[in-house]
């Protein structure tokens, strides 16, 4: 929540499940009359596998991609770029 006389500083930006994370920041930094830029590391989730994206406070986004095991596989960089890749070798039962 904001601080101060704002009557609109403390209302929702969104009631929807889905929203932007960083037009939800751009609009929060105007309404509280604030910089994120150095505070602020973003990030958004798949259900039930793990971190899809992180954005630091450069604007650089990191993306993750998980096999249908849900296991981290690949981590790409900004433009998309290979940076990580993860095999994983199952024991047969």
């Amino acid at each position: 929540k904001c601080q101060g006389n704002d009557p609109m500083a403390n209302t929702p930006i969104s009631n929807d499940k889905v929203f932007n994370v960083n037009a939800f920041m751009d609009e929060m930094a105007y309404r509280c009359n604030i910089s994120y830029q150095s505070l602020y590391t973003g990030y958004s989730y798949f259900d039930h596998q793990g971190i899809s994206s992180a954005t630091d406070q450069r604007g650089i986004t990191t993306f993750y991609h998980y096999n249908k095991a849900h296991q981290l596989e690949m981590v790409k960089d900004n433009d998309h770029r290979l940076l990580k890749m993860f095999e994983y070798n199952q024991k047969n039962k």
